[in-house]
């Protein structure tokens, strides 16, 4: 874990989007359930679509398969 960025993006740039959508799904839960808050909501589609697009980044550009 030596927190090195780039090389981390290099191997699997959507591991950022998915901390960054831990913390905002964490930050969701945590608030107090207000209109604004209990109103966004996520497509499955769109889930669905990142972890596909994720796949196949690691099967066909991911440099540890090369």
């Amino acid at each position: 874990m030596r927190l090195d960025l780039s090389s981390s993006m290099q191997y699997q740039p959507f591991g950022l989007l998915a901390v960054l959508g831990g913390a905002a799904l964490l930050t969701m839960w945590a608030l107090p359930k207000t209109r604004v808050v209990s109103s966004v909501r996520i497509p499955i589609a769109a889930v669905v679509a990142l972890f596909g697009a994720s796949w196949v980044w690691n099967i066909a550009f991911n440099p540890t398969f090369a």
